[in-house]
């Protein structure tokens, strides 16, 4: 089988949560012996030479990266408030240089899928038809309108509350309308497919694949270094709100109003680390921005805490921190999608005093803590190994 994935933001390497979800299927799909070719936006955030890349990767997948300035800027978003009607959220990323080289693609080789990575490639959707005869399939790993809708409804600021209801509304339109112009549509959860079937019935391909993880990173590591005591962190790109959201959130609501920097340190990492939050470093509280090797980052910690509130898709850090066998502490909303069990393989805390009372309990009862952490590793590599999700795909590609 041939595949054309093409993906808003380069997908190597594969550090962050949205990089890894791509990479995963990429390395299933070659490692099965299918054809896989690679079209990526170089966006300002991954500015990232192509010298910078594994020849292995750029030869194996063809990676073609066009670079896109998708960033936010002030005076075109006001332009769009007061005289568009169009979804200012995917409109950065049309880009005449990109669309040339789809084209340019399309008219010179065949595929049997055309993947789109998120809604934000579904503006090449026509260009494709024009040109290709493969069948079109739409992953998305977030249903994007409701992020920005639960963010919405949290802010505090009415003017800026009306602004980002008004740009929730547009993106919901674009993303549900786009949505049935293509043959297929993979969530990467349940709960993400369910809000889209209730929002589009008509759109008859929809499956629920979750991602994957490569078993060689967790299971090939040399050894298993001391783990530091109470030792909390929380572990996420901070250019996206709702980890910022969180971990606002986290600091104020819990941390600083429950005594626990007595019994436990709290680390924290990720790229965009604001200046506020290293501002507020202490003994108890390490911050450490940008992490250039994430495993062995989580590695020697023992709780990894994901506060989420708002935002949808699966958190691609829970599953690789559970089959590291650390204990995973999450809102309901964080854990969504990864069908866990409460007291079993993970600890759900959906407010402050649950949060609270379940990190006293992994510090005061280590065999609980234990006991969980080696629950969620056999959870984590039963249900996301690389092949079996892999699978997946190819027997929904062949449903089409």
């Amino acid at each position: 089988m041939k595949v054309l994935q093409i993906s808003h933001k380069l997908p190597y390497p594969p550090l962050d949560g949205g990089s890894i979800v791509i990479h995963s299927l990429t390395e299933g799909l070659l490692r099965q012996g299918h054809q896989v070719k690679m079209l990526s936006m170089l966006s300002p955030k991954r500015a990232i030479s192509l010298e910078e890349i594994s020849p292995d990767y750029v030869f194996s997948t063809q990676l073609k990266a066009i670079y896109v300035d998708t960033k936010l800027k002030v005076f075109p978003a006001l332009h769009n408030l007061l005289f568009q009607t169009e979804s200012y959220h995917t409109s950065r990323f049309e880009s005449v240089d990109f669309a040339k080289t789809l084209e340019g693609i399309l008219k010179i080789e065949n595929f049997d899928v055309i993947q789109l990575e998120s809604i934000f490639v579904l503006r090449y959707v026509d260009l494709i038809r024009r040109c290709s005869d493969a069948k079109i399939v739409l992953r998305t790993q977030n249903v994007e309108h409701i992020i920005w809708e639960n963010i919405s409804k949290n802010e505090k600021n009415p003017l800026k509350k009306w602004y980002l209801t008004k740009m929730s509304s547009r993106l919901k339109a674009f993303e549900l309308e786009r949505m049935g112009e293509v043959d297929a549509v993979i969530p990467i959860t349940d709960f993400d497919a369910r809000q889209i079937q209730a929002a589009r019935p008509d759109i008859a391909r929809i499956k629920a694949i979750p991602f994957s993880i490569s078993l060689d990173k967790f299971t090939g590591l040399d050894t298993e270094p001391t783990v530091q005591p109470n030792s909390i962190f929380h572990l996420g790109s901070m250019d996206w709100f709702p980890n910022v959201e969180a971990v606002d959130w986290f600091l104020e609501d819990v941390w600083k109003s429950s005594g626990l920097e007595k019994s436990a340190t709290l680390h924290l990492a990720g790229k965009f680390m604001p200046d506020r939050i290293f501002d507020q470093q202490s003994d108890s509280l390490i911050v450490e921005g940008k992490i250039s090797k994430p495993i062995e980052y989580m590695l020697d910690k023992q709780m990894m805490i994901v506060p989420l509130l708002s935002g949808s898709g699966i958190r691609v850090k829970i599953i690789e921190g559970m089959a590291l066998g650390k204990v995973v502490i999450s809102t309901s909303l964080g854990a969504n999608g990864i069908n866990c069990e409460h007291n079993k393989n993970i600890l759900i805390a959906d407010r402050p005093e649950e949060f609270c009372q379940a990190i006293k309990r992994c510090v005061e009862d280590p065999s609980f803590c234990k006991r969980i952490g080696e629950a969620a590793k056999d959870f984590a590599l039963q249900n996301f190994e690389t092949g079996r999700v892999t699978e997946q795909f190819l027997s929904f590609y062949r449903s089409l």
